[in-house]
């Protein structure tokens, strides 16, 4: 594992990798899953190794100034 992601899913707290596509969430899952499901039909996809950080989701409020 290269790093930790919390989802914010009471059923599935942690996983393992995340899929992003034209800037959105795609898939969030284990290693596998993703690089199984997720990145179907891309030769190489683009990976990032967290180096063991960790990775939460964020809310960006663009009302705030």
């Amino acid at each position: 594992m290269h790093g930790r992601i919390y989802t914010n899913d009471p059923q599935h707290p942690w996983a393992q990798a995340l899929a992003v596509r034209d800037g959105k969430l795609i898939c969030v899952g284990s290693i596998s899953q993703v690089m199984s499901e997720c990145a179907a039909g891309e030769a190489h996809p683009d990976t990032v190794n967290l180096r063991e950080k960790f990775v939460m989701p964020g809310f960006n409020d663009a009302h705030v100034t």
